[in-house]
């Protein structure tokens, strides 16, 4: 969600469980609705917190009950980097698309695919390079389900 902060102050300095010193702000921002809410975010730089006054963020919120009243924690809204599972899949279709070039081309060269020209050449090697790609992705896609 987007988020204007309206205040970003330093609170104080907190040791985490793990030994580390992180240091935790207090913010005042408006939601697109207008509501005014207060939140926390914790931080390694004292001196570059992700957030400063004035400036619109999108922003991930955790409520918190605490005497009966909502506060948030709040931190960058960031892409979701890919899944263990996504990586994998980019690496098999890279490995697809080496595959596919190779291919093609030891069928140039053996002669089972005849060129006149080396434009043609090219353009065979990139169709059918393609081709070959496709249709793995597509076997690839098939299995998922």
């Amino acid at each position: 969600m987007k988020a204007v902060f309206k205040q970003v102050n330093f609170n104080k300095e907190v040791q985490t469980k793990f030994g580390s010193t992180m240091y935790a702000f207090n913010v005042k921002y408006t939601i697109p609705n207008g509501e005014d809410r207060f939140g926390s975010f914790l931080c390694k730089d004292k001196n570059k917190p992700p957030f400063e006054a004035g400036q619109e963020y999108d922003i991930l919120e955790d409520p918190k009950e605490y005497n009966g009243k909502t506060y948030y924690n709040v931190k960058p809204y960031k892409q979701a980097s890919q899944s263990g599972y996504s990586k994998q899949r980019k690496v098999e279709q890279t490995k697809y698309a080496g595959f596919a070039v190779s291919y093609v081309k030891d069928l140039l060269c053996k002669g089972v695919i005849i060129c006149q020209t080396e434009e043609e050449m090219m353009e065979v090697w990139k169709g059918r390079s393609k081709e070959i790609f496709d249709h793995m992705v597509a076997l690839d896609k098939s299995n998922e389900s």
